[in-house]
This record gives structure tokens, sequence and C-alpha cells, in this order.
């Protein structure tokens, strides 16, 4: 069952550029079994002069209600989501919306790195690479710890999309310990890993070959080894020419690194699919 984990629509994610029966009628025609909804929500983070990150979260249900009896008219699966932007004072917050409201999937994501957006705020480059991705690392390592009530480690890979360097790919080689720790950590946790194809995509614009904008097989491998076996493919779109984009080609690149299975989240629990 081939599921894109990671989605966005209008009006609840600001960046979003696709309505929800839009993205619908783009995965029926991409002939995926089913999307998760999982909108941007980043409490007290600002992208839009004096408008919180937020949305009104018993209009988001219903909507979702509605859209899963369009989705049964179409032949595609709605699952009810949410994307989550970490921020360390956010642990008990996130704690308590994600026991009052019967998601089936809850993604826990990093944008913002020492008050700092990657996207937006090229100085946090400055830095160096090694400091800036070990510090990336650290904190998606950290987040696992203190805010448990969650469910996929979104695009942990996200700190590279942006770098400034011809060559921005995450490796395993260049932080080690820091992946060790990271993986152990997701491992313990039983946390799925997202493999997100906006990353491949943003790497195959910049030169990377359709084959080395995947991550690098060293992480997977690592993972494995601990342990982890639950993977999960997104193509964190938000609009329609981007939905199910790459997924099958990611299949075929979970198997070429070993994977027997794909991972979908719902009702909070994981259910593992043949590859």
């Amino acid at each position: 069952m081939l599921i894109d984990h990671h989605t966005h629509t209008i009006p609840y994610s600001f960046d979003a550029r696709q309505a929800g029966f839009e993205l619908l009628e783009a995965a029926a025609k991409s002939h995926l079994d089913g999307v998760c909804l999982t909108e941007h929500y980043e409490k007290d983070v600002s992208y839009i002069a004096g408008e919180e990150a937020i949305f009104n979260l018993d209009r988001y249900a219903r909507t979702v209600r509605d859209l899963k009896a369009l989705g049964g008219q179409l032949g595609v699966r709605v699952l009810y989501g949410i994307e989550l932007g970490y921020l360390p004072h956010l642990d008990k917050l996130y704690g308590r919306l994600a026991l009052r409201y019967p998601f089936d999937a809850i993604i826990m994501s990093l944008h913002i790195l020492d008050g700092e957006d990657p996207y937006s705020d090229q100085a946090i480059y400055l830095r160096g690479r090694q400091h800036v991705y070990g510090r990336y690392l650290d904190v998606l390592a950290h987040m696992v710890d203190a805010c448990p009530d969650w469910d996929i480690l979104g695009h942990f890979d996200y700190i590279s999309r942006y770098a400034p360097w011809e060559n921005r790919k995450l490796s395993f080689a260049e932080q080690p310990d820091r992946f060790d720790h990271l993986l152990r950590r997701l491992v313990a946790a039983g946390k799925t890993l997202e493999i997100n194809t906006a990353t491949v995509r943003v790497l195959r614009d910049s030169g990377y070959s359709k084959a080395d904008a995947w991550p690098d097989p060293a992480i997977l491998s690592h993972y494995r080894s601990l342990g982890g076996d639950r993977v999960c493919l997104s193509s964190d779109a938000h609009d329609v020419k981007t939905v199910g984009k790459l997924l099958r080609e990611g299949l075929d690149w979970l198997g070429a690194q070993s994977f027997s299975h794909i991972t979908r989240i719902e009702k909070r629990q994981a259910v593992m699919t043949s590859i």
C-alpha cells in the first residue's frame, strides 16, 4: 500500500499551493493508495509577518472528515495527520495536543535551528558545515528524547536542502557519532524514519545525479544494523505537481538498501507492507 505520508494544503499550511480536493485528485491520478494530511503547525513561529504558523485544529478536524468522504469516492485513503515544528519549550504543549486529537500520524520536524530558519536565514551556514550539520543532528536526537509523543521523524536531511555548498548532501562518514546517537535513539523510541523526496528533488535540481540525490546509503545501513526497520516515503507535496513524486522510485531505492517493508502509520500504529 503506497501512502504519501507528508502533504500540505491550503488554507492550513502557510506555504501550500493546493486545496485538499486538488491533492486527492492528484493522488488518484498518480494511482496512490492514500495520502496523509500533515499540515504545518509551528507554534511560536511566524513565516508571514504578524501571523503565527498555526491553525484552528477543530476546523482542521472537520475538513479532514470531509476529505475522507471525498477520498472514498476517488479511491484514495485519507489519513489524519499533522506536522509539528519542534522547539525545545513546546514539549508539554505538543504532548497535550497529541492526546486531544485522534491523529493517525504525527510528524515531528525541525525547521528552526537555534532561532534561525535554514531556508531564509543563510547566515546560519557561516558557522561552517561541520558545526551546522552536527548541531542539527544533535537537536534531532534531543527531540526524540524530550518530546516523545509523535510517530515519524520528518526530513532528517532538511538542513542540507538550502546549504550553500556545492556538495551539500549529508553523509554518514562526516558525522558518524552523531548519526549513531540519533539513530539509536530513534530505534529505541520506536519511531519511523521518513525518506522525504523533496530533498531528493532539491539535490537533483542542484546537479546531483538521479542515484546520488537519494540519502547516503551508509545512513540507512547503519540504521538497519541497529535494528531500524521502520521507514516511510513522503513527497512533502505543497502543490499538485509533487504529490506522490518519486515514491515508486523510492520503493526501488529502499529495496536496493535491503529493506523488505515500507511503513505507514495509522491510528498511531506502525503498519508494515512488503515492498
